[in-house]
């Protein structure tokens, strides 16, 4: 992995996790790391908050934050440094893939030994920066996803995608899955499936994930992707774009859901900036959150599929076991939490109006989730 920013003698804390380098801030919010060091010897561990001198370093593990509330968690955040980017080395890269317009590759880190997905957004589009801000929110919220960077690569920008599958695990997709066993499921028809229903999600779910302790956590880690998708529109939740993960314990395989990837269609990527300008000034956000299209279907017949948020509305009303947990959380989020998350993006990776229509087009689904817990 790239190095990471640290911060410089006399700044409060930092973190050397890829996540976050908040050089000067107040506190540091790591995920999946198991340590993060102050330079005024703060540290924190899996037990909890440890610190000298005040300084406080909040420690989130396996998508938790330990021993605290988000919302006291979050009072800990500062306006942070912008996040790193990743410079891609040419004898790193391994394979070449086209999908379209967008092109991306598998590379190895020789220092970390991981291997990352390189893509380049498709022209014109932000899809680089909605995929980074949509990982961290998900981060924030303790959703599962994959490990994502800002990244260049031979002068172009794109992001980073940390392979989430181990050695001995196998990643099932969403239509493998569902044509297996689901009754006369079409898994080679991505766009506009309209058999891609919650309820078959939810009836694979029950058949490939046995116990049914086991089923409910399933349909929670579908629910958290579900109202992720709700906060950023991300409108690209197709069969393809989620999937189990089998992995063996204790001599016998167990299938989870794997964590979630693929955010770029989201946070108006793909509006210019004249457009998100009209729609700010006209107070226009809102419409064009509910007017998005889903992949996931309510019923067969209901096409086209509802907007991510419409979808949340629903499976809250028929289903709300699934999305209790993660919408409490959703209602701990903080405004000024949401807009640091979007500033974090370096100054010229992102213009001013985009910024500032993804902050609002958030703030929008939150309130409108706030409704549901």
């Amino acid at each position: 992995m790239a190095e990471y920013p640290r911060a410089r003698a006399g700044n409060v804390g930092c973190c050397s996790h890829a996540y976050d380098a908040w050089a000067g801030s107040s506190a540091c919010v790591v995920s999946k790391a198991t340590r993060c060091s102050g330079t005024g010897g703060g540290t924190c561990n899996q037990s909890g908050l440890s610190g000298e001198g005040g300084r406080r370093c909040k420690l989130m593990r396996d998508g938790w934050f330990a021993g605290r509330r988000l919302a006291s968690a979050q009072s800990l955040i500062a306006v942070s440094k912008h996040y790193p980017v990743v410079d891609i080395k040419r004898t790193w890269t391994e394979s070449y893939e086209w999908m379209g317009t967008k092109e991306k590759f598998w590379y190895l880190d020789p220092r970390s030994g991981e291997r990352w997905l390189f893509k380049r957004p498709r022209s014109g589009t932000g899809e680089h920066w909605a995929e980074k801000i949509s990982s961290e929110l998900a981060d924030l919220l303790g959703i599962d996803h994959a490990r994502i960077e800002l990244a260049t690569y031979d002068g172009s920008r794109g992001t980073v995608s940390a392979s989430f599958v181990r050695r001995g695990q196998q990643l099932t997709h969403g239509n493998e899955l569902l044509a297996r066993l689901v009754e006369g499921y079409d898994g080679k028809e991505k766009l506009k499936q309209a058999d891609h229903t919650l309820d078959n999600i939810w009836t694979a779910l029950e058949y490939a994930v046995e116990r049914s302790e086991k089923t409910r956590q399933a349909k929670v880690r579908i629910g958290e992707n579900l109202v992720l998708d709700a906060l950023v529109g991300n409108t690209d939740r197709h069969h393809e774009n989620w999937g189990l993960l089998k992995t063996e314990l204790n001599e016998h395989f167990e299938e989870f859901v794997a964590p979630s990837f693929d955010h770029a269609s989201a946070l108006g990527r793909e509006l210019l900036d004249s457009r998100r300008a009209s729609l700010l000034s006209s107070g226009g956000v809102g419409r064009y959150v509910e007017k998005g299209r889903g992949a996931v279907y309510w019923t067969r017949d209901a096409s086209p599929a509802p907007s991510p948020l419409e979808l949340v509305r629903r499976t809250a009303v028929a289903y709300p076991e699934a999305l209790q947990p993660v919408l409490g959380r959703v209602k701990s989020l903080h405004n000024a939490t949401v807009a640091d998350l979007v500033e974090r993006v370096p100054r010229d990776w992102m213009s001013r109006p985009a910024r500032d229509f993804a902050i609002t087009m958030i703030r929008y689904s939150m309130d409108e989730l706030g409704r549901l817990s």
